[in-house]
């Protein structure tokens, strides 16, 4: 088993596992599980004393890094890795955390048509809180949380009365700004994702690339319906995903492969968005900066 190696600390200092490191997170911190190699001292038995060591901190939301923020400051496993999984019992998240921060997202968007307010975490567990006045909307963006692992929590108002098109578009345009915030710099990011996903006799391809050129190709031929009152009209699904592309930077292509029942084609379309863009957001530990060969995105 590899050794966290640490350097002089106010409190501690020397050699400890990695196995007791984990045991000891894992257990909620009660009690030793080994003592240093200096002056025979106990292993701390608080998160705070063990988070100093590691060079970061603990609250619910954040993971611990394995390699410390600066390894000449406070040393670095050999291998150099992250410690990405802990025990499920941990009550930690599996989770990579950049800088010791979250890619988190608020946005607020007021017009004299609608008004929403959203958050998102990219770094979440596919909670969702959804509110807005068009329940098969609601429905969809459930289920890109779901499926992406991004948490999302959305307020929404518009003028419905007239008809979806306003709050539609601009709920695309709101979940595109936040995505794009929250990647910040989007160094170390998988970068492009793909998903083929299936719903009953629907069959949906999502492929897109975070590369801050928006482009939407969608492809989708759906049966054209008489539309009654309260019915979502399908035709605004492309409007919407044209404001996410535009506003978050992506390049999106949306295949239907073939489908007959306009509900499982969207819903296997929304669901294939968010196994692809939890492809996309990722962090991949292998990676540095940013992944092109052009040195931005």
């Amino acid at each position: 088993m590899s050794r966290l190696v640490g350097t002089r600390y106010p409190d501690l200092s020397g050699r400890f596992t990695l196995r007791n490191l984990i045991t000891l997170l894992s257990q909620g911190v009660q009690k030793p599980v080994g003592s240093s190699r200096k002056g025979g001292r106990s292993v701390p038995t608080c998160r705070d004393e063990v988070s100093r060591f590691i060079g970061t901190f603990y609250t619910p939301e954040f993971n611990y890094l394995a390699f410390a923020r600066s390894p000449k400051t406070y040393g670095v496993l050999p291998t150099g890795r992250l410690i990405n999984r802990l025990p499920d019992e941990s009550g930690l998240k599996d989770k990579f955390v950049i800088g010791g921060e979250m890619r988190k997202a608020k946005i607020d968007r007021r017009t004299r048509e609608t008004r929403i307010k959203l958050e998102l975490n990219l770094d979440g567990q596919g909670n969702y809180d959804v509110n807005t006045p068009i329940p098969f909307l609601n429905h969809m963006l459930e289920l890109v949380a779901r499926f992406s692992c991004i948490d999302l929590k959305i307020r929404a108002s518009g003028d419905v009365r007239v008809d979806d098109h306003h709050t539609t578009e601009d709920l695309g345009i709101t979940l595109g700004q936040a995505i794009k915030k929250a990647l910040g710099k989007k160094e170390r990011i998988c970068r492009y994702g793909f998903s083929l996903v299936p719903m009953d006799e629907a069959l949906s391809e999502i492929c897109l690339d975070i590369s801050n050129r928006p482009y939407l190709a969608f492809n989708v031929k759906f049966k054209k319906e008489t539309k009654k009152s309260k019915e979502f009209n399908f035709e605004l699904i492309e409007d919407f995903f044209r404001a996410v592309c535009i506003n978050a930077g992506i390049t999106l292509h949306v295949n239907l492969r073939y489908g007959r029942n306009n509900h499982h084609i969207f819903e296997s379309i929304f669901k294939g968005l968010g196994v692809a863009l939890r492809e996309a957001v990722r962090i991949n530990p292998k990676l540095k900066g940013i992944p092109s060969t052009k040195g931005r995105l």
